[in-house]
């Protein structure tokens, strides 16, 4: 979506107000994010929250706590 808004990473992590860095993380799974940073993002995006989620199986959610890194 961020990519499709032709938004590097950098000038959208500055838009939603979060890091360049964390952002990489989220997008490349490394990091979940919170339910707040998931609205800015959604906010940023200009879409909804369920838009997120399109194609996104249950079965695969990692159980992990939001805003908590997956181990390496």
């Amino acid at each position: 979506m961020r990519v499709a808004q032709d938004l590097t990473q950098a000038r959208f992590a500055g838009m939603i107000g979060v890091a360049r860095t964390y952002l990489n993380e989220l997008e490349s799974g490394k990091r979940i994010p919170s339910l707040s940073t998931l609205l800015k993002i959604t906010q940023g995006l200009g879409t909804c929250l369920s838009d997120l989620f399109d194609g996104v199986d249950s079965a695969s959610s990692s159980g992990y706590e939001a805003g908590q890194a997956r181990p390496s």
